[in-house]
């Protein structure tokens, strides 16, 4: 599309100012980027259509790259994953946009490898940087599977979330604290459309505590 075409029209400018080693090294990181800014961009000023273009091309360099399988790369992967999801539900796509969720949430808990269960253990920059990604995903994935009928994995997310979120208050203090309230609100609003009224009145007390 035009603008995916004029992101790697821009991309090849900067690159022709860098050394040949340099190039090497940026030139996947860096289209990814710009093309998922695109495709941002285009999802927030309601042009789909070119969200979704670009979010495919990214894709696409993302598996050329082989970054999509890099150790060091895969907050990357689960960032396309995460802007793939988002395009796709943008066009009522929706089990498209929740497997790219999965896949996104499988990337992370591949990265965390369970150390956020001990979050004592970690030090302060690598508990932040874990956690980051933390509480968008797992609401992200809850929000949207009750539009495929998944109500039981749904609340399943949303407690899991809150179990880790609970362990990460007392490192990361009020950051932690809001996402859980939220959490926790979310759950509460969740059991009460499942007509679990005595667990939606207990999330919904604990996260006005």
């Amino acid at each position: 599309t035009d603008a995916a075409g004029k992101t790697i029209e821009s991309l090849k400018d900067i690159q022709e100012q860098l050394g040949e080693g340099l190039q090497r090294q940026l030139q996947p990181q860096t289209a990814i980027w710009a093309l998922s800014c695109s495709a941002r961009a285009a999802l927030a000023s309601g042009d789909i259509a070119e969200a979704n273009a670009c979010a495919d091309a990214a894709l696409v360099r993302l598996a050329e790259s082989g970054l999509a399988d890099d150790p060091d790369s895969q907050y990357l992967a689960m960032d396309v994953d995460r802007l793939m999801s988002d395009c796709r539900w943008a066009t009522d796509r929706v089990e498209e946009a929740i497997a790219f969720l999965h896949a996104a949430k499988d990337r992370y808990e591949e990265v965390v490898g369970g150390r956020l269960d001990q979050p004592a253990r970690l030090s302060p920059a690598l508990l932040e940087r874990l956690a980051e990604p933390l509480f968008s995903i797992y609401q992200d994935l809850a929000d949207r599977l009750a539009a495929i009928g998944e109500v039981d994995l749904r609340l399943m997310t949303r407690r899991r979330l809150i179990e880790l979120l609970r362990g990460l208050t007392g490192r990361l203090g009020d950051p932690a604290r809001l996402d859980l309230v939220s959490a926790l609100t979310d759950l509460a609003h969740d059991l009460l459309e499942s007509g679990r009224v005595d667990e939606a009145d207990a999330a919904a007390g604990e996260a006005a505590t």
